[in-house]
């Protein structure tokens, strides 16, 4: 269709590594495990068909966690998934927005950083709101509490 732009697909990389004498490996660019052969013959048609598979499953990944942010990103409250540890796992553009508008680190509440943390460190004003929400969360974390709610 004209004014439709194809998505771009990520692109990985693939070598192999040919350390150990009996076996031949498939790895992607980051070292991560794909597949092994023999080494007494390893056929072109067998790791490229590895490689393709392994680059499906990636793109599978990569898909659904693009549903997720779409279904998140839907929420009108600001809204972040943290794993058992307060770790953050995603968050929607709400929550990105709320963290501009208030002149927030936004390396610093985003996937990757610990929310436990970010409520443990905050100063200013309305910090006391903070540490708050956050004991609220560990406790929900830690299962003292079935559910923890705060306006």
């Amino acid at each position: 269709m004209a004014g439709m732009e194809e998505p771009k697909l990520p692109k990985f990389d693939y070598y192999l590594d040919e350390s150990d004498p009996d076996v031949v490996i498939l790895r992607r660019q980051d070292g991560a495990f794909v597949a092994a052969f023999s080494a007494r013959g390893p056929t072109r048609e067998g790791i490229a068909e590895a490689a393709k598979e392994d680059y499906r499953k990636l793109l599978l990944r990569l898909r659904a966690r693009q549903e997720q942010e779409l279904s998140l990103d839907e929420l009108p409250e600001h809204t972040a998934i943290v794993d058992s540890s307060g770790a953050i796992v995603a968050v929607n553009k709400a929550w990105k927005r709320f963290a501009k508008d208030n002149e927030g680190d936004l390396s610093k509440v985003s996937e990757g950083a610990n929310y436990l943390h970010v409520c443990e460190m905050a100063t200013g004003e309305q910090s006391h709101y903070a540490r708050s929400f956050g004991e609220g969360l560990r406790s929900v974390l830690s299962s003292r509490e079935e559910r923890f709610a705060m306006e």
